[in-house]
């Protein structure tokens, strides 16, 4: 995992890799003087955009052509910006990030348990492409966590003190992610969700 860890766009932390784009929006000084005549409060405040380079353009790419689904040289690079998305060897260090993540809502564990159980051969309770607009971003303090990740249940293992690095390896979970049906489509939107811009 890389040392330096930033809040994407929708609110997963991960490491700020090379790929990594961080978007600083500049502070519009009429719009707030205007929202102060307004008694408008924060609509003019903006942060900034953190998402994965890499991420957004193999979606245009994936989304210029479907039918790449099938083409093993993009499942590759799939695969590969994938791994280099999550930086860790381990699948059980990215999620125990989203543990620690303080700006973490009910909704994203929500879609992190969802996407397990698609990963592990399940049917998402949400469709891929609705999980996007669902995680926008933006959520209130009434969204804070009410339940943790159950990272035992999501790796398949009867404890947490079983596990192998077998069971666990990043690439071990991709490679399951695209054997499922739907899986590469599953992934590149899951990126998306999780890495990409807003």
């Amino acid at each position: 995992m890389a040392e330096n860890i930033v809040v994407y766009d929708r609110g997963f932390l991960g490491g700020n890799i090379p790929q990594t784009v961080i978007e600083k929006n500049q502070l519009n000084i009429d719009k707030v003087i205007s929202n102060i005549k307004l008694n408008k409060k924060g609509s003019s405040i903006q942060k900034s955009s953190v998402y994965n380079q890499e991420v957004m353009d193999l979606l245009q790419v994936y989304e210029s052509n479907t039918k790449l689904s099938g083409d093993i040289g993009f499942i590759c690079d799939l695969a590969e910006c994938a791994l280099r998305a999550f930086d860790s060897k381990l699948m059980n260090s990215w999620l125990g990030l989203q543990i620690k993540n303080s700006d973490i809502s009910d909704m994203h564990i929500r879609f992190i348990e969802d996407t397990f159980v698609f990963i592990n051969g399940g049917t998402r309770s949400i469709n891929i492409m609705s999980w996007a607009r669902m995680l926008d971003g933006t959520h209130s303090e009434s969204d804070k966590v009410t339940k943790k990740l159950d990272l035992v249940k999501m790796l398949g293992c009867s404890t947490f003190n079983q596990l192998t690095p077998r069971s666990v390896k990043t690439s071990d979970v991709i490679f399951d992610w695209l054997g499922q049906p739907n899986g590469v489509e599953d992934l590149i939107y899951s990126l998306k969700v999780i890495f990409g811009k807003v």
